[in-house]
C-alpha cells in the first residue's frame, strides 16, 4: 500500500513539473506578446489611477464641500451670529459642520501647518458661537472679532464683503 502512495506522490510531482513547465512557456510567450503587454500596461494604469482617485483626490473633494457647508451655514446665520441670538439648533448645525470639517480634515493627507489651520478654525467657531451659548452682550464683541479672525482663511467664505 505504501509504494501506490510513493508511486502517486512521484506521478504528482511528474505532472506538476509538466504542467509548470508548460504554464511557464506559455507565460513567457504572452509576456512577449505585444498586445497582452498593452493590455497589462492598461489595466495596471486604471488601477493605480483609481487608487489615486480614491485614495487622493477624492477626500480632497468631500473636504471642499465640508469648506463650502461652514461657509454656507455661518453666512446664513451671520446677523444672528454678531447679535447673539443663536438658538440651540443653529447652534448645533454649525457646530456639527465645523466638527465634520476638523474630523474629516485628521483623515485626508494634508500638511501639518494645514492641519493647525483647521484647529484654529474650530476655536474661533467655538469663540464665535460662545456670545449666543452665554447670552451675554458683552461676549458679542468677542463674536465679531471671531468672525473677522475667519476672514484671513482664504478657503472660507464668512463674509458677504
Amino acid at each position: 500500500m505504501s509504494t501506490i502512495l510513493f508511486d502517486r506522490s512521484v506521478a504528482c510531482k511528474c505532472l506538476d513539473t509538466l504542467i509548470g513547465g508548460y504554464l511557464l512557456n506559455c507565460l513567457i510567450i504572452l509576456l512577449k506578446n505585444q498586445i497582452f503587454q498593452t493590455i497589462i500596461t492598461a489595466v495596471s494604469i486604471y488601477i493605480l489611477s483609481q487608487y489615486f482617485l480614491q485614495g487622493f483626490i477624492q477626500p480632497r473633494v468631500e473636504l471642499k464641500k465640508l469648506h463650502a457647508i461652514l461657509s454656507e451655514r455661518i453666512l446664513f446665520y451671520q446677523e444672528k451670529i454678531t447679535n447673539g441670538s443663536l438658538s440651540e439648533a443653529e447652534i448645533k448645525e454649525i457646530r456639527e459642520a465645523s466638527t465634520k470639517m476638523l474630523s474629516h480634515a485628521w483623515g485626508v493627507y494634508i500638511l501639518k501647518y494645514k492641519r493647525n489651520q483647521y484647529v484654529n478654525i474650530s476655536r474661533e467657531i467655538n469663540g464665535l458661537l460662545f456670545s449666543s451659548i452665554s447670552r451675554d452682550n458683552k461676549d458679542i464683541i468677542e463674536s465679531v472679532m471671531c468672525l473677522k479672525n475667519l476672514r484671513k482663511y482664504k478657503f472660507l467664505k464668512v463674509s458677504f464683503e
